[in-house]
């Protein structure tokens, strides 16, 4: 019984260049203007270079075509170099040497298919502990007999909130990580051919004295100790006042009568007598998970 107190983008062709100037437009003759430069011809068309990687003076631009007369005036931008008779005129390039093409990366090659995915592990099997005894508990543990390799309690919450029905679900599943259990969660009621089918209800507990009892386990066992028939009862209301958190602790505390094991010792545990209330749910230790595997283990081991 639970009892609880209170960019970089840098490509060889179509580089934004500060302070690069690009004139795309051909064979149109008018006056440009420009920074204060002005003059008159068929328009040239220029496009950048590498980012300032152009000829001192050219400020990264070069010229790439020129359709005008031979005695045409290039369109200054006060970017070309001088020539020897100073005229600014740019020296003929009758064979200019194109860009190179841009070296295209290698193509990644085709990615190696995944390995077989890592396949699921055996479950460990549920064995007895070499000790042999359960640690830090009060005598008298009563498992259920193996119904096989682990034991498959399953507990039903037919008629119960969604609220408590999952603490149930929430419950089962902590208690299932025990090699020895692999507990189930039915909605429907239980029936005689559901071995050790463990109805859970809600229902108005009567307080122990002075401190209410939030839920109870009441069994029932045969002449070799061994549980044969046990229920699982929650007061919902007896919570009022207590974490959130405390209602599913209660649940995992009962449900690990139901599986067999009796108090801890150790006082503030989830199984103690009484456990400690807090805001984080309190959930069976290695210690618990230990007990379970001598009480379910040994059967096995005989």
């Amino acid at each position: 019984m639970a009892q609880l107190p209170g960019y970089h983008f840098n490509k060889r062709k179509n580089t934004v260049v500060p302070g690069a100037i690009v004139a795309t437009i051909v064979g149109v003759t008018g006056i440009v203007l420009l920074g204060g430069v002005f003059a008159a011809g068929p328009v040239v068309a220029y496009e950048p270079e590498d980012a300032f990687d152009g000829a001192p003076g050219t400020n990264g631009l070069h010229v790439v075509e020129d359709t005008g007369a031979s005695n045409s005036k290039a369109l200054r931008f006060g970017l070309l170099p001088a020539t020897d008779d100073g005229t600014n005129e740019p020296d003929p390039d009758p064979d200019p040497t194109p860009d190179p093409d841009p070296v295209e990366p290698d193509p990644e090659p085709d990615p190696k298919p995944d390995p077989d995915p890592t396949p699921t592990p055996e479950p460990k099997p549920c064995t007895m502990p070499p000790e042999g005894v359960v640690l830090d508990s009060e005598p008298g543990e009563r498992p259920w007999r193996m119904n096989g390799a682990v034991f498959t309690p399953t507990f039903s919450i037919a008629g119960m909130s969604a609220e408590w029905g999952n603490h149930v679900k929430r419950a089962a599943a902590e208690w299932s990580r025990s090699y020895c259990i692999d507990a189930s969660v039915i909605t429907t009621a239980c029936t005689a051919d559901i071995y050790a089918c463990i109805p859970v209800s809600e229902a108005k507990l009567a307080p122990n004295g002075n401190v209410p009892t939030l839920g109870q386990a009441p069994y029932t066992k045969d002449n070799e100790g061994y549980t044969i028939k046990a229920s699982l009862q929650l007061d919902p209301a007896a919570h009022a006042g207590y974490p959130a958190t405390e209602a599913l602790s209660t649940v995992v505390h009962e449900m690990g009568h139901t599986l067999g094991l009796k108090h801890r010792l150790t006082a503030g545990l989830m199984l103690s007598a009484n456990a400690k209330a807090g805001g984080t749910p309190q959930l069976p230790d290695n210690t618990d998970f230990y007990n379970i595997a001598v009480i379910y283990g040994r059967q096995l081991s005989q």
